[in-house]
């Protein structure tokens, strides 16, 4: 760092010496007492500017200090320590308490360790300090989201989209808002803009469907879910929606080729495998809903529900002695399922 940079004036070149013109010679003369004021007023008044620039922080030296930790701050984040990452962000603040970056990157990471309360209160500083960048109003959502403060978020979201309109993650997200809240129209409405927005994104089709359906608009669910499947088919929303929605309409046949789809892409996953065997189960095929629940249990040994399923399976196969093992299983994990 250059000695300007530290805050200090470059002493001049020996070529800028030589070549400035010296004053004449005219013999030594005391400084007059008036000169001797002014010369310690001077001084005291710089020093004075110094201590002022060293408590305000707002020297190129501290500015540069305060980056410096704002950037080891958010490597700690993105490695996943957000607490060193909070330690260096409050260095941040402490040197650069009008930066706007410092308190929105501290409120990402009490967002990513569940301390909502602190999150809002970064993110609240961070949006009165930019109030026009969409990302802090964003984020800002989702915290009071994350803390029940509902209809703050969607006042918040409404600040994001009026920034930049199309951001279509804020159209998303307030949608579901809307949809906790019983507002299923403003819910669609936003999937209707999210979608002219972006015609290939799977998660507002299927967020859509299920609005639509709790309309009473199955035809349209459908058509939604069916649309998200064949632009994502890796995707498994659409499969696993449409998959419950047959399953309460009856059509177990079809309801078991969209959870064997969702295998093909997700072959242990506890949630699908249980599903399946509740279909099989009803299909009347209980050897293979035993398979899947085993298999679950092999991923989640402590899946109450799937040894409290299984044991059905098993008595009405006749086999008591495993039944009642597993009942009893499943009553240690969960006592609650005896009232059943």
């Amino acid at each position: 760092m250059s000695s300007r940079a530290q805050g200090f004036l470059r002493p001049p070149s020996f070529r800028e010496k030589a070549d400035r013109p010296r004053p004449p010679r005219t013999g030594h003369r005391s400084p007059s007492r008036s000169r001797l004021v002014s010369m310690g007023v001077a001084f005291v008044v710089a020093i004075a500017t110094l201590h002022a620039c060293d408590r305000s922080g707002a020297g190129p030296e501290s500015a540069g200090d305060a980056e410096a930790a704002l950037s080891e701050g958010i490597a700690y984040l993105s490695e996943g320590d957000a607490r060193a990452a909070l330690g260096r962000f409050g260095d941040a603040a402490r040197l650069d308490p009008e930066n706007a970056r410092v308190w929105l990157e501290t409120g990402k990471a009490h967002l990513s360790l569940g301390e909502n309360a602190n999150a809002i209160s970064a993110l609240e500083r961070a949006a009165t300090l930019a109030p026009a960048d969409a990302n802090v109003f964003y984020e800002l959502s989702v915290a009071r989201t994350r803390a029940g403060r509902l209809e703050k978020a969607l006042e918040s979201y409404a600040a994001a989209i009026r920034i930049k309109p199309d951001l279509v993650t804020a159209y998303i997200n307030r949608s579901a808002i809307h949809f906790r809240l019983g507002r299923v129209e403003e819910a669609i409405a936003d999937c209707d803009r999210a979608i002219r927005l972006d015609p290939y994104n799977p998660a507002v089709l299927v967020n859509r469907g299920i609005y639509r359906r709790r309309q009473g608009d199955r035809d349209g669910a459908l058509a939604d879910w069916g649309e998200a499947t064949r632009i994502a088919p890796q995707f498994p929303g659409g499969w696993v929606s449409r998959a419950i929605d047959r399953v309460g309409a009856g059509e177990l046949e079809a309801a078991l080729g969209d959870f064997d789809h969702v295998l093909s892409i997700r072959p242990d996953d506890p949630d699908i495998l249980e599903s399946r065997a509740r279909v099989l189960i009803a299909l009347g095929r209980r050897e293979d809903a035993i398979e899947n629940l085993s298999r679950v249990l092999a991923r989640s040994p402590r899946r109450a529900s799937a040894y409290w399923e299984r044991s059905s399976c098993w008595e009405a196969l006749g086999d008591t002695a495993k039944a009642e093992a597993d009942r009893k299983q499943a009553l240690a994990l969960d006592p609650s399922l005896g009232a059943r």
